[in-house]
């Protein structure tokens, strides 16, 4: 740990150990005797000790002693923003997965109630201007967990050759450890996912008098196929383990968090990473084993 001199009484920030005149630069020496230099600071608190010296300030002060707190300044303001991007991105993704899978439940109650739901859907004008709010928030969230990510990377360029806990409570586990990468296969499937059922084949279909698409045989279709089932089902319980983790880190990373929230944020955050996985998780294999409903 750098040690920061304070001239004026010989000591070490740190641990306030009295140095001798040899181990001062030469400049801040000067001051031990006769009149200080003018970019030490006179002031002293109620206890009689010296205030930070200006060389503290940025810019100033004795060389080689300069900290200029305008980068960190920065990089705390850009930290704490990304965080909070990713906190308050993250659970509008999370509300947004919700109401697709309740739709989504809607398969097992045969083509017709589904075909209706996805009707509604694709009629409402309104569904372009949500779906370019949803790319947004999403890439959003992307990019600035990326960011974090990177950042946090960057702080610590050699990696720990040995990992141990660092004793007592702590929430650190797989899920929040690997939150890159299970963000990262998300990333994938979201892409594979809008190109096989957004756009995917149409089949025509009449839905209360209205011509329509029949997008539960193309669900039906997809999940037919053993290959397509596996990648689903995999990814659906990747969806699941980053939401362990990561429906309680949103909230800690918006501030709300403490010893009476936190506990039941996390408690709350494994059951709706239970339910939300296992839902999407299920589909699948109710399709390919099952064969749906005519």
């Amino acid at each position: 740990m750098k040690q920061t001199v304070y001239p004026a009484k010989g000591f070490t920030a740190t641990t306030k150990r009295r140095i001798t005149r040899n181990e001062m630069p030469r400049e801040a020496a000067a001051g031990l005797h006769g009149p200080r230099p003018d970019a030490y600071n006179p002031e002293r608190d109620n206890r009689g000790l010296p205030r930070v010296p200006p060389f503290l300030k940025p810019g100033t002060g004795v060389p080689g002693l300069e900290i200029d707190m305008a980068p960190r300044t920065q990089w705390l303001f850009s930290t704490v923003a990304t965080k909070v991007l990713v906190g308050l991105t993250g659970l509008s993704l999370v509300g947004f997965l919700c109401v697709h899978l309740a739709g989504n439940l809607l398969l097992y109650f045969g083509p017709a109630a589904f075909n209706a739901y996805s009707h509604a859907l694709i009629s409402n004008p309104f569904v372009i201007p949500l779906e370019l709010g949803l790319l947004a928030i999403f890439v959003t969230h992307v990019l600035q967990a990326a960011t974090n990510w990177w950042s946090d990377r960057g702080a610590r360029p050699v990696a720990y050759q040995v990992k141990r806990g660092a004793g007592g409570r702590s929430r650190k586990s797989v899920a929040s450890s690997t939150m890159i990468w299970t963000g990262s296969v998300m990333f994938v499937f979201v892409a594979v996912h809008i190109a096989t059922m957004k756009y995917g084949a149409w089949y025509p279909a009449t839905i209360h008098g209205e011509d329509g698409r029949d997008l539960y045989r193309l669900v039906r279709e997809v999940f037919q196929h053993p290959a397509w089932v596996a990648f689903y089902v995999a990814c659906m319980a990747v969806v699941g383990f980053h939401l362990w983790h990561g429906f309680s880190s949103a909230f800690e990373s918006l501030g709300l968090s403490g010893p009476r929230v936190t506990p039941r944020v996390v408690a709350f955050g494994k059951v709706l990473a239970v339910l939300v996985g296992a839902g999407f998780f299920f589909i699948p294999l109710y399709i390919f084993f099952l064969g749906g409903r005519s």
